[in-house]
């Protein structure tokens, strides 16, 4: 999800060859130029900007990029005994990452929207001792008989010492505000095509944060 990248999408999608000449913009100070001075250099030179996060949305919107692997009975050990959940595992052609999606119910069929619950699996936190979040959104969708639980696992983006270093480390400042906002498009975005894979359109989205999540009105799915 980088510049380079999307340098080559930006001319496949404009039905070019795919490659691309990408520069850095410099200020009259010599330092790099952020957005601020690229929309103002944008506005004197008469050109239009498309991020990096557009492309992404934009793609995510068009090309089914996920495909079902397997499917059978899980229940999570931390619910107790009781009904087993369906589950089904996918996986994507455009990285390492696999989603596992925990199904209540039948979501597709439902006549309020059901409960959705989107979580990145940390490879060092959820065997070891399961994050309250996650129990409580999967006794939440449990206990209302219908709605799915979708775990993210990113086998390129996901370390055990990058998860190890954040519960025994000090704590590090997190990612940019541009590469969150890709990582975030991407799971949700991908996590999408699961959900619209499973037919669900309204939808009640479990969260412990307000972000907006970009790039899934393309699905048909409303939150």
């Amino acid at each position: 999800t980088g510049q380079t990248e999307g340098s080559v999408d930006l001319a496949r999608l404009a039905g070019r060859a795919p490659a691309g000449v990408i520069c850095e913009i410099m200020r009259e100070d010599g330092e790099m130029a952020r957005m601020p001075e690229l929309e103002r250099f944008a506005a004197e030179h008469d050109l239009v900007i498309c991020s990096v996060a557009d492309l992404i949305a934009y793609r995510l919107g068009r090309e089914p990029i996920v495909r079902r692997r397997a499917e059978g009975g899980l229940r999570p050990g931390a619910l107790g005994p009781g009904e087993p959940f369906r589950a089904v595992v996918y996986d994507t052609e455009v990285e390492d990452t696999e989603y596992l999606a925990l199904i209540r119910g039948e979501p597709s069929k439902a006549t309020e929207p059901p409960l959705v619950r989107v979580a990145v699996l940390d490879p060092v936190v959820d065997p070891l001792m399961i994050r309250p979040d996650v129990e409580a959104a999967l006794r939440a969708i449990d206990e209302a008989g219908c709605g799915v639980f979708l775990y993210v696992h990113s086998r390129s983006r996901t370390s055990i010492a990058r998860s190890f270093d954040k519960l025994t480390g000090p704590r590090h400042a997190g990612p940019s505000r541009i590469e969150a906002s890709s990582e975030a498009l991407r799971d949700f975005g991908l996590g999408a095509q699961v959900l619209a894979d499973l037919g669900l359109g309204k939808v009640r989205l479990l969260s412990n944060s307000d972000r907006k999540v970009v790039g899934i009105e393309g699905f048909g799915i409303e939150i």
